[in-house]
Formats: structure tokens, sequence, C-alpha cells
């Protein structure tokens, strides 16, 4: 595994290098021409349509609950008394 894993970095590494290298070997060459751009020129050629059909078009009713409750304090005050407990002073920096 570690060999697959090795022989893949250098390949990776090989890869991200050689315009770097075809430049400083030899300084009139141009790089730009190994890369090829014809998908984005052809992606701006083809106009594309998405059609959907009229069965996935429907809407979605959700119920509205309108009830209100009373909040009982006793919970609160049960939280409250806990944070006296957790306190942590703070650090001595001097």
């Amino acid at each position: 595994m570690k060999l697959i894993a090795r022989i893949l970095l250098f390949i990776f590494i090989a890869f991200l290098s050689t315009p770097t290298i075809v430049t400083v070997i030899k300084k009139s060459s141009n790089t730009a021409i190994a890369f090829s751009f014809s998908e984005e020129e052809q992606a701006h050629k083809e106009l594309k349509a998405a059609v959907y059909a009229a069965i996935f078009q429907h809407e979605l009713v959700t119920p509205v609950f309108n009830e209100s409750k009373i909040i009982l304090s006793g919970n609160i005050v049960k939280l409250d008394n806990i944070s006296p407990s957790i306190f942590a002073p703070p650090p001595n920096l001097a």
C-alpha cells in the first residue's frame, strides 16, 4: 500500500512540476498550448435546457399549529443553580 501511495505521489508531483521544468529548460517554449480548453469552449457554444415533467411539480402542504403553552419556571430555576458550581477562576498570567 505504501508503495502504491509513493508511486501516485511521484506521478502527482511530476504532473505539477512538469510545466515549470519545461520552462526552465527551454526558455522559448509556450506551455499554454499543452493545456486543452476545448471542453470549456464547447460548453459556451451549446445551449442546455432542463425540462422537467409536470409529475414532479407538486406542493407540499404542511399543517400550521398555533398552540401556546405556559413556560414553567421550575426547570429554569434548576439550571440557574448549576452555573455557580461550574465557576472557573481566570488564569494567573503574572
